[in-house]
């Protein structure tokens, strides 16, 4: 095993680079999925929904023509972005500290040491475990994302419809009034992939963790043995 450990050390380390590195890229796609359901305005201006100018908005064609609340569709749409953005922001985080830290690792030469050291140690063990509380924060806030969608699915739903360029107001309109759900296009899936990845991150995370202190535990162990023999 550790013969095994310590020919392979390159591979095992680019494989944990490449994930650190796409968060960065996961973190560029993380609000695509939701696009259509965002809307731009502060949490200020929402607090006084009157003084709002709707009529910039394609949905506002979509909530005079089906008695639907202005203030209620864009406040649901405006919360649920900014738990999404909270994701997005500290995803992209997590992928500059990632990357940050695996640069760590390497500065510290755990990629082609034979022999791990006590620097080597702190950095194998520090860098993987940053990495792996920052990642179950994301997860965490992550699926905290999905109840306010299966709560305000309808909602989010019909105004992504109406939000939509590629779509002609007057079709959502009729499909709203023949309660036509087909072609809703939100759904939990994307945050539970993301999750799911999340997880296997932490877990890569700590096995690396584990990985750098079993190389440093079988140094001293070698060390040991030569000593005694030096002896």
């Amino acid at each position: 095993m550790t013969r095994f450990l310590k020919n392979n050390a390159k591979i095992i380390y680019v494989i944990y680079g490449v994930f650190c590195f796409l968060w960065i890229l996961l973190a560029c796609i993380y609000i695509t999925p939701f696009k259509d359901t965002l809307v731009q305005f502060t949490n200020a201006v929402l607090k006084n929904p009157n003084e709002i100018d709707y009529s910039n908005y394609r949905i506002s064609d979509f909530c005079s023509n089906t008695n639907q609340s202005y203030a209620e569709y864009f406040r649901v749409m405006f919360d649920f972005n900014q738990k999404l953005q909270a994701v997005n922001n500290l995803m992209l985080t997590l992928g500059v500290v990632s990357l940050v830290t695996f640069a760590a690792m390497l500065i510290c030469s755990n990629i082609s040491r034979k022999k791990y050291y006590i620097s080597n140690l702190v950095s194998g063990v520090a860098a993987p475990a940053i990495n792996a509380i920052l990642a179950i924060v994301v997860l965490a806030l992550n699926f905290a994302c999905i109840a306010p969608l299966n709560k305000n699915f309808d909602i989010l739903n019909w105004g992504a419809l109406a939000n939509d360029d590629l779509r002609a107001i007057p079709d959502v309109i009729s499909w709203y009034t023949a309660s036509d759900t087909s072609h809703f296009v939100l759904n939990s899936t994307p945050l539970i992939i993301y999750g799911i990845v999340l997880i296997i991150y932490v877990l890569a995370s700590f096995a690396m963790l584990a990985y750098n202190v079993y190389r440093y535990m079988d140094t001293r162990k070698v060390l040991s043995q030569e000593k005694v023999v030096g002896e």
